[in-house]
């Protein structure tokens, strides 16, 4: 037995993309069921034939989506007959969004969105007082848009901050990261390190003040450690 939502979508000649981890991948619309993480897309040419538009759906926990050149579908609850007649009874809670998008459609508007519907704010009571920081602050920022942050953690050798970034949209890109002076010291030495945080080379990146500038090869994975 199988629960699924299906949403037509008013295209021709779709094209059906998802995201995988650290990136994302374009398979045929056939209706056939694929695994994705937070979204997957369908856009095609509008049915007037003046340009394409397409739909993201996005979701918070399920995986299960197929696309034909003009649908988009997502599994919403799949059960089994054994070992367990009745694994999914019960009360089932799930979040969807769609987002209609343009021509001006690419793969990290979608990855944006998706961490947005996935991370919502948290809000804290508290008592009236005096605080420290101002109205706005930000301790990261990241330029150009196809670059992501995928973790921001303290070395494990030391005192240090490791950063990890990774491309999107399949091009080299020299990624700018302005971070808060409370968080690293201003000129601090910085080397491109592997997955377990092994210096690899210092020719990559390059830190002037708080501004650290890093190349990242395209649906590359760079990780840096500062200080």
């Amino acid at each position: 037995p199988m629960l699924r939502i299906v949403f037509p979508i008013a295209v021709h000649g779709g094209r059906a993309r998802f995201e995988i981890p650290c990136g994302h991948i374009e398979r045929p619309a056939n209706g056939e069921e694929v695994p994705a993480l937070r979204w997957a897309d369908l856009t095609g040419a509008r049915l007037d034939g003046k340009g394409n538009v397409g739909v993201t759906l996005l979701n918070d926990y399920k995986y299960g989506h197929s696309a034909t050149e003009n649908e988009l579908a997502l599994t919403l609850i799949r059960s089994s007959y054994d070992p367990d007649p009745l694994p999914e009874l019960g009360h089932h809670e799930i979040r969807l969004a769609l987002l209609p998008h343009g021509e001006d459609w690419t793969p990290s508007c979608a990855i944006r969105a998706g961490y947005d519907f996935n991370r919502s704010i948290e809000v804290v009571a508290t008592d009236v007082h005096e605080g420290d920081l101002p109205k706005e602050k930000g301790f990261i920022a990241v330029h150009p848009s196809n670059i992501f942050i995928l973790g921001l953690k303290k070395a494990e050798d030391g005192d240090g901050l490791v950063i990890r970034l990774y491309e999107t949209e399949g091009k080299t890109t020299e990624a700018e990261i302005r971070i808060d002076p409370s968080l690293v010291k201003t000129d601090s030495e910085v080397v491109e390190v592997d997955l377990l945080e092994r210096p690899i080379r210092k020719d990559t990146v390059r830190m002037k003040g708080s501004l650290l500038k890093v190349q990242v090869s395209p649906f590359g994975i760079a990780t840096v450690k500062i200080g």
